[in-house]
């Protein structure tokens, strides 16, 4: 047997092999959800959650998270070998052995920023600014 395909077959079902991401798409329109009855305990006159930019940095936040989970869940369908090496200990040998400490800083700081980056442009879409 190629030795490549033997890694491509599915050794644990879907659900319990993404479970994790599969619970944050669902946390995610939870807290969105469910959010508007903590506002209502600080301000008992509230109707709806009434923060201005605040809630729509939630919802973007909310948002984000769940295009976060449908994404990795996509990736570990579509490309298994993918998933298979970010779940190899060889991904953390290449990561931290290989790469010198300058361009580890650099990658997590990109990840970092570019986070930051889709936040605000999910909240400048969800606010209607253009």
């Amino acid at each position: 047997m190629d030795p490549i395909a033997k890694h491509l077959k599915p050794k644990t079902n879907f659900l319990s092999a993404n479970y994790k991401e599969l619970l944050l798409a669902l946390i995610a329109p939870a807290v969105l959800f469910f959010i508007r009855f903590g506002v209502q305990a600080v301000d008992p006159t509230a109707a709806v959650s009434d923060w201005g930019m605040v809630d729509v940095l939630m919802f973007a936040c909310a948002a984000l998270v769940a295009s976060y989970a449908f994404l990795w869940a996509l990736l570990r369908i579509a490309f298994k070998t993918f998933a298979l090496y970010l779940d190899s200990k060889t991904f953390r040998s290449d990561f931290f052995e290989k790469l010198n400490p300058n361009v580890r800083i650099a990658a997590t700081l990109l990840v970092i920023f570019g986070n930051l980056l889709l936040i605000v442009e999910f909240a400048k879409i969800f606010s209607g600014v253009r």
